[in-house]
């Protein structure tokens, strides 16, 4: 009987070892390394991220400007035809954003003219750049109840269809 009770233990052991119970074992070692290795990249990553830092790059945010136009010439939608012009010559690095449009006190005015209420200087060179005004044109004059938080002004004179077709390529 002792040889028929060590075949039967052996049988139980080869069968545990090969049985079933052995390959789910197996999964779930072959699992956990798995989990393992993802938890160390992440960890990996993590640390990494912050000890080195995580580079972008150098993409400086547009200037946004605000605008006024105000038709000083006269012409029936000339302020309108202005406007859309400005929103045309947005780019990356300065966006034109007309907030208001109407009519100037007179329409005597000879000459367009830029006024700057509280741009910066890298803003100003940028919008007489895109507009193409002469420095005599550009002048600069504080608001004092400036709620609309306005850049600039242009006041446009009865040369705005030469300023309009210089700046378009004569179009």
């Amino acid at each position: 009987m002792s040889q028929n009770r060590k075949t039967k233990n052996l049988k139980s052991y080869r069968s545990k070892v090969t049985g079933k119970k052995a390959k789910s074992g197996r999964r779930l070692d072959y699992l956990l390394v798995l989990v393992s290795v993802l938890v160390l990249a992440f960890v990996g990553s993590f640390a990494l991220k912050y000890s080195v830092g995580e580079s972008s790059p150098d993409i400086k945010p547009p200037s946004i400007v605000r605008f006024q136009v105000l038709n000083g010439c006269g012409i029936r939608g000339a302020a309108a035809r202005f406007s859309g012009f400005l929103r045309e010559k947005s780019s990356r690095e300065l966006i034109m954003d007309v907030i208001d449009e109407s009519n100037f006190k007179s329409f005597d005015q000879e000459r367009t003219l830029l006024i700057t209420r509280n741009a910066s200087a890298a803003e100003v060179e940028l919008v007489v750049a895109a507009i193409g005004l002469p420095p005599e044109q550009v002048v600069h004059r504080k608001l004092d109840d400036n709620f609309l938080d306005i850049n600039f002004t242009i006041v446009l004179g009865k040369d705005c269809d030469s300023v309009l077709s210089a700046t378009n390529g004569g179009r």
